[in-house]
């Protein structure tokens, strides 16, 4: 599903009709011709919050990180772990013992 498009202007004038398009999809709000905003629905917001690991939930529900920080940061997060089990499995990854060695 694309996202509905709409400039601040048009925001303004039809913001309420915008609150209840939301409940069906994200609505991009653009400012010369950039996407600057997004409204999303609280059932939009609760899903993506679903998805977070509780370490990042934490963080958000104590103002450390907004929820769009949490999700990029678990993305992030999630790159590396996947990295690291490519990495373990193309035996490409060194004993900690072999590292103390390195530093030593």
């Amino acid at each position: 599903m694309t996202n509905k498009t709409y400039t601040v202007d048009e925001a303004k004038n039809k913001f309420e009709q915008l609150i209840d398009k939301a409940d069906s999809q994200p609505i991009t709000i653009t400012k010369n011709n950039q996407n600057v905003a997004v409204i999303l629905s609280i059932k939009d917001i609760d899903t993506l919050s679903f998805l977070l690991e509780d370490f990042f939930i934490e963080q958000v529900k104590t103002g450390e990180m907004t929820l769009m920080q949490a999700l990029f940061n678990q993305a992030i997060v999630c790159r590396d772990v996947k990295q690291a089990e490519k990495d373990v499995e193309q035996e490409r990854c060194t004993d900690l013992s072999d590292i103390k060695k390195t530093l030593i």
